[in-house]
């Protein structure tokens, strides 16, 4: 479940000019098309499930190193796995810059680890007095503005099995960086509740590696990024496959 302060929803189907390019692939044997990674990418960036007030959808990426707090007091067997996770990203995810830290005070990325009791009281606390849906296990708020994104602040239940911990874990890390929708026509991808994906596959790696390209900036509408897409998933295409 996300929530973004400031966010409308506003996405659209990409149309493109001849049937052979809609049919390119990023990869051989790819299930999806450009075409798909594209519309994943719009749906997921310039959508969101919180309705604000303040903004229009514009793009929402950190525009500075994310330093990332794991607060895992409730959870400590469980700290070291989230580490590893996001010490992974930055060499995933071509343009972002994050390390993990151990002072809070520094902090402009904080994961809350809680067993499913602890879910509710946390979430009120980083909702701000706000109540997360009764059937929500994770949840992340991201606060930003037309700069960047300012904030953002991860919930993942702890004591719910090992495949929903990982599925949270590497989901609301991902969307705190900037992808806030989840979208159920996505097969391909993590962002999609309907989904049982807990990887961080090409999809969703190709989405990001789009959002966290220097050429995309933050704040920027949806109409003015369009003619940017196809540069941007071929630079992602190319980027990714160096590493």
């Amino acid at each position: 479940m996300r929530y973004a302060f400031a966010a409308l929803v506003a996405f659209s189907l990409l149309t493109f000019g001849s049937v052979a390019q809609a049919e390119q692939r990023p990869y051989p044997g790819a299930p999806y098309t450009n075409a798909q990674v594209i519309d994943g990418f719009r749906r997921t960036v310039f959508g969101s499930e919180y309705y604000g007030l303040l903004n229009p959808a514009i793009v929402r990426k950190y525009d500075k190193r994310v330093l990332m707090y794991i607060d895992a007091s409730r959870a400590p067997s469980r700290r070291q796995a989230v580490a590893n996770f996001a010490s992974s990203l930055p060499g995933l995810i071509p343009g972002l810059r994050l390390s993990v830290t151990t002072n809070r005070s520094h902090a402009n990325f904080i994961v809350h680890l809680t067993p499913k009791r602890s879910f509710r009281s946390t979430a009120t606390k980083v909702l701000k007095g706000g109540r997360p849906p009764a059937t929500s296990q994770c949840l992340v708020v991201a606060e930003y503005n037309s700069s960047g994104i300012e904030s953002s602040d991860a919930i993942v239940v702890t004591d719910r099995g090992q495949a929903t911990f990982e599925r949270c874990l590497r989901e609301e890390i991902l969307q705190g960086l900037g992808p806030l929708n989840d979208d159920a026509t996505l097969r391909f991808s993590m962002f999609n509740d309907t989904s049982r994906l807990r990887r961080f596959r090409r999809f969703d790696r190709l989405i990001m590696a789009m959002l966290y390209d220097p050429l995309l900036r933050p704040g920027k509408s949806k109409a003015s990024v369009e003619p940017l897409l196809p540069v941007l998933l071929r630079r992602a295409i190319r980027n990714i496959s160096r590493r």
